[in-house]
């Protein structure tokens, strides 16, 4: 979270506009030099530790089903942003973004009430890819703040939770192959290799600490609207996953796994 402080209490903008830096509008300039026109993140060193996919990995994303104008119809966008010479696929699967989560500040309740904000706030937040540390995008985005900050204004930063890494699964995991020969017995077709912001900070934990990759079923769907006020889950996707754990489990059972599995 980030507040853009100014003068000490709300000011009459009629008295004093035009002299005195509005924090909100200051935000605004500083949250939109994070990004080009297109999209790309602009902080310094903010794609130092992105891998490009390889050519196996560029073909496994690719035989995965994707409909750019139909995804477009089901968000109720006419455009999809991001880094051009990316396909879209990849911008949503390999790339890391840089997001406003929520803007607030100054009078918002109904009506009129002419006034120059004392304080500006904002969350943002990061959607990493392998490789890259959480602590140090952290410190690049908060020294481009600071480094962009206009003048007349004051910074303040509050880190709310210390991130995770991200975790990716190896394609020709065996614990990943029982999950998708399960996932095929119990939906009647066999999963698409895909990848997708919302890991499990657990998982990276189990990892580095016991050098064991975790795989997991999710009963998410997705038109089950994550993170919006409507979101929802359905009690048959949840009954789904209980028969997916446990054929899963009994297949694990007889499957001998090589050391660091």
């Amino acid at each position: 979270e980030i507040a853009v402080d100014g003068p000490t209490g709300d000011l009459h903008s009629g008295a004093y506009g035009g002299i005195v830096e509005n924090p909100l509008r200051a935000l605004s300039q500083l949250l939109g030099g994070l990004h080009d026109s297109a999209g790309r993140v602009l902080v310094e060193g903010f794609y130092d530790q992105v891998m490009e996919p390889t050519a196996e990995e560029r073909e496994l994303l690719a035989a995965a089903p994707f409909n750019e104008a139909a995804l477009m119809d089901e968000l109720g966008v006419d455009h999809l942003v991001g880094d051009p010479s990316y396909s879209a696929r990849e911008r949503l699967w390999v790339l890391p973004t840089l997001e406003v989560n929520g803007m607030w500040g100054g009078f918002q309740d109904a009506g009129i009430k002419t006034v120059i904000p004392r304080v500006g706030h904002a969350k943002i937040s990061c959607r990493l890819v392998p490789y890259q540390d959480p602590d140090q995008i952290r410190a690049l985005v908060e020294t481009h703040l600071r480094q962009h900050l206009p003048p007349g204004v004051r910074l303040r930063i509050t880190d709310e939770e210390k991130g995770a890494n991200a975790y990716l699964l190896p394609p020709d995991h065996p614990g990943l192959m029982t999950a998708r020969q399960v996932a095929a017995e119990i939906c009647g077709q066999m999963p698409f290799l895909s990848r997708s912001g919302g890991t499990l900070p657990v998982c990276d934990l189990m990892l580095k600490t016991l050098n064991t990759y975790t795989v997991t079923f999710a009963a998410a769907c997705y038109d089950e609207k994550a993170h919006a006020p409507d979101e929802f889950f359905r009690l048959a996707s949840f009954r789904r996953m209980q028969r997916a754990y446990t054929a899963m489990f009994l297949r694990l059972g007889d499957t001998p796994l090589s050391t660091g599995h």
